[in-house]
């Protein structure tokens, strides 16, 4: 669990911060709540039973419940990780209202378009010996395996006897708007018998941070070369304007984990700089040029 959470990490805020505004999280408060079946789910959110329902299990498992042990309002939810059969079971509540099966994060997510600078909400946490529970946001670009990572934070949460309000900052990696935020709290490892509970309560998002990208000429400048490679080997060129090829640049999977980074180079690179990506497995990974005149994203596919 914490190497998941903290795989993202690496993000860094490279462009400045505008204006304090709130943005909306659907059902922050967790107020409204729905029953089917056996179960009751919050609206707009993903529990532990409505993933193993969707995936045709009949289990009911109670791992997400409504607290009235709350910070404000009437209710709050609560995490807990059970054990079943002798079967661990982390808890998971997931901001959305489907499942998703893909190569990027596999959970759900909403249409969103901002780009906000903190997530906070309040909570208090008991743990188990060995245990722990975090949070994780991020906000994606396009869908499927090529889906870019724009920004993101991870947590571990250290535990609480009475509820506190928790600000994770939101770092950047590209300078472009998402299209979809994906959000989710998870409590338990799956790998402890003991249980351990999370109680959440008024979740949103604060702060905004500005989409930058290079001029346009700056864009065209840069050319890359073989792309598809299938030696992993990647060529970056800019003749015209040497200081966009040889500028820092990192290398993020498709997981959005930082795999390469380099320094800047001398200008005399500027028409042969190559990236190295051999040993790699097949897959598109996303280049980040932090060029003078701002960033450069391309996409470099393995095949």
């Amino acid at each position: 669990m914490k190497t998941l959470l903290l795989t993202v990490l690496w993000l860094f805020l490279f462009v400045g911060m505008g204006p304090v505004s709130a943005q909306s999280v659907p059902n922050g408060g967790l107020e409204s709540w729905i029953t089917q079946g056996a179960a009751e789910y919050p609206a707009n959110w993903l529990t532990t039973d409505a993933i193993y329902s969707g995936q045709g299990l009949p289990l009911t498992l109670g791992t997400v419940t409504k607290s009235t042990d709350r910070n404000s309002g009437s209710f709050a939810a609560k995490l807990e990780s059970k054990t079943v059969f002798g079967v661990p079971f982390p808890s998971f509540l997931i901001l959305g209202s489907r499942f998703v099966n893909s190569n990027t994060f596999g959970i759900g997510g909403i249409p969103f378009t901002g780009r906000p600078a903190t997530l906070q909400f309040w909570y208090k946490l008991t743990l188990s010996a060995n245990d722990s529970a975090g949070v994780y946001v991020a906000l994606t670009r396009g869908g499927g395996p090529t889906a870019q990572v724009v920004g993101a934070g991870a947590a571990i949460l250290p535990a609480r006897a009475g509820y506190g309000q928790f600000s994770l900052p939101i770092g950047y990696a590209a300078g472009l708007a998402p299209d979809s935020l994906r959000l989710f709290f998870l409590c338990g490892t799956g790998g402890v018998m003991a249980s351990s509970s999370l109680w959440v309560d008024d979740i949103g998002l604060t702060g905004a941070v500005a989409a930058t990208s290079a001029p346009a000429a700056t864009q065209a400048a840069l050319s890359v070369y073989p792309n598809p490679s299938a030696s992993g080997e990647f060529v970056l060129a800019s003749a015209q304007q040497p200081a966009v090829s040889t500028a820092s640049y990192r290398v993020f999977n498709a997981q959005g984990q930082l795999i390469r980074q380099q320094p800047a180079a001398p200008l005399n690179e500027a028409s042969g700089r190559r990236v190295d990506l051999r040993g790699m497995p097949a897959g598109v990974y996303l280049l980040h040029l932090s060029s003078p005149a701002g960033p450069l994203l391309r996409k470099l596919l393995i095949p």
